[in-house]
């Protein structure tokens, strides 16, 4: 898949996200729902979902692969995952920061 076929259909994803959660906000505050942090399945650290990365799993307990931080993809050298669940997590971690505002990477940055 192209970089710009991948990127156009995580948008989508992250449109479809963005209503749902939005919706659900706007009915009762859920503050579990745009969680900005994530843990990492190797080394457990709660990472920012934009250092995360959808990478197979060596064991094959999980064939649509496992949550990863940037660091451990590095130091294990595992392949990132072009697959529904990377693009869906993706998508979601777009949504989420649409709906939190730029304060988010802004402290990210930092």
């Amino acid at each position: 898949m192209e970089e710009s076929q991948w990127k156009a259909k995580i948008r989508l994803i992250a449109d479809k996200e963005e209503k749902i959660i939005q919706q659900l906000l706007n009915y009762n505050p859920q503050p579990h729902l745009t969680e900005v942090m994530d843990r990492c399945s190797l080394c457990y650290k709660k990472t920012h979902r934009i250092d995360i990365r959808i990478v197979e799993d060596q064991e094959g307990l999980f064939e649509d692969g496992i949550k990863v931080c940037k660091h451990c993809a590095e130091k294990h050298r595992l392949k990132e995952l072009f697959n529904e669940k990377s693009a869906s997590y993706h998508g979601l971690t777009e949504a989420i920061l649409r709906i939190c505002g730029t304060a988010y990477l802004k402290n990210y940055k930092e």
